[in-house]
This record gives structure tokens, sequence and C-alpha cells, in this order.
């Protein structure tokens, strides 16, 4: 999806859920950011590619047990582009 100011933000990635946080809990903080901006809730977001949080406790959900002795790993690319 691309903004109106043509700003475009791709997630690629092998994580078969996206964790999404609003920022609404954020603090109230005047001048608590570069530039002496303030930090206020919603004032920012994460996007975070991940398993779902509660899938040991449903069968049909890809499970995320990681036995002893296994290594886990994931890949997520995020790609911000600009376009005119």
């Amino acid at each position: 999806m691309t903004g109106s100011t043509g700003t475009q933000l791709r997630i690629a990635t092998d994580a078969p859920g996206l964790q999404v946080y609003n920022g609404a809990f954020l603090p109230d903080t005047p001048g608590a950011l570069p530039g002496g901006q303030s930090l206020r809730p919603f004032h920012a977001m994460a996007l975070e590619p991940q398993y779902w949080p509660d899938a040991p406790h449903h069968g049909h959900f890809p499970q995320i047990t990681l036995e002893p002795g296994r290594i886990w790993q994931q890949s997520t690319e995020y790609r911000i582009t600009q376009t005119p």
C-alpha cells in the first residue's frame, strides 16, 4: 500500500503472523525526543512478524515449541521506498 506521500513499506517474512502495536500506551512526555519534540500516545508503532503467541493452546496454529538442541531462525526484511 502506498501512502499519500508516496511512501511505501513492504515486509517480507517467513513468520506466519504480524503483531501490531499502535503506541496507545506510550507516555505523554514533553521534550523527550530529539529536537525537543514530545512523545505522546499513538506517536509510534511497531510491526513485529512472529508466530502466534497462543499457539500452544491451538493445535491448528503453526506450532512454536522449540525442542532442546534445536536452532530457531526467523527472517524478516523491511523495505521502505519513496515514489514521486
